[in-house]
């Protein structure tokens, strides 16, 4: 409610008018003509456009005809006017931030989503990640037990070729020996022919000898070649029996050096494709 000053209209002519009195009327906004309802802005529309004029702006200013209602002056009326068209303005305003705001709000909203798909692309991407990594440590974990692997058989063949080649120093003494042994054997084998034809010799003169002597003579001539010749035919039987013996163990030396042989080049062959599988693990 506004209180205005106005002034009673129904004075006779040429009396003097009264004191003005202060009345309590509506406030311009809350005006509503009959039928008619607040506006949008939430402002009371006023009545049709030349009602209103006459109305306010009309004879005297009255509100409301002649009929005594209180009169609004100019300075009210333009106020009022001017109220509206602020609040229309501000109303306009109003509406265009609302827009911006729900524009923000569907902005920010698509924000949100794509934030969503960019977080559950993060979470796959170190999921992906962590896989990966696992793998990578489970390959590194095989590749260090295949170099360990790999190491023991290095190791294992350095072990093997240590003991090649001893067994190869130990064959070439061997082989030596051996050799030394033929040599022997050769020189003894000379000696026992000249033995041999030594014995012959003598049996060829002793079946010659001439027995009609003196069987003293004769006796003695038996003594006398008799046990040398017994003698030598012992030394030749032992001798024979060395060669054979010598022989013999000059076989078995060739057999062992032969079965020595086969089981170097059966480990050798052995120990190549256990070298050749383990670099083809690593």
């Amino acid at each position: 409610m506004l209180e205005m000053v106005v002034a009673d209209d129904l004075r006779p002519n040429g009396s003097a008018a009264p004191a003005p009195s202060k009345r309590m009327v509506p406030a311009p906004h809350n005006l509503v003509a009959p039928g008619m309802g607040p506006n949008a802005n939430g402002i009371a529309a006023l009545p049709p456009g030349s009602a209103a004029a006459g109305s306010l702006t009309g004879r005297r200013g009255a509100l409301g005809g002649s009929n005594g209602g209180s009169m609004l002056p100019a300075a009210a009326v333009q106020q009022l006017l001017a109220q509206q068209a602020t609040s229309k303005a501000v109303t306009a305003q109003l509406g265009l931030a609302q827009r911006q705001v729900e524009d923000q709000a569907l902005e920010l909203t698509e924000v949100r989503r794509e934030l969503s798909k960019k977080e559950a692309e993060v979470v796959s991407l170190r999921h992906q990640l962590a896989e990966r990594d696992g793998k990578l440590k489970a390959a590194r974990t095989d590749a260090l037990e295949a170099r360990m692997a790999l190491q023991q058989k290095d190791a294992e063949l350095k072990a093997a070729f240590a003991q090649l080649s001893e067994a190869v120093h130990e064959r070439s003494v061997m082989r030596t020996q051996l050799a030394q042994t033929h040599a022997e054997l050769a020189e003894t084998r000379a000696e026992l022919e000249q033995l041999a034809d030594d014995i012959l010799a003598i049996k060829l003169l002793m079946d010659d000898e001439d027995f009609a002597g003196e069987e003293g003579a004769e006796a003695y001539a038996y003594d006398a070649g008799g046990a040398p010749a017994g003698a030598e035919l012992a030394g030749a039987d032992e001798a024979l029996d060395i060669l054979q013996s010598l022989a013999a163990l000059s076989r078995q030396l060739v057999e062992d050096a032969s079965e020595d042989d086969a089981i170097l080049e059966s480990m050798a062959g052995g120990w190549a494709g256990q070298a050749d599988a383990g670099g083809a693990a690593v």
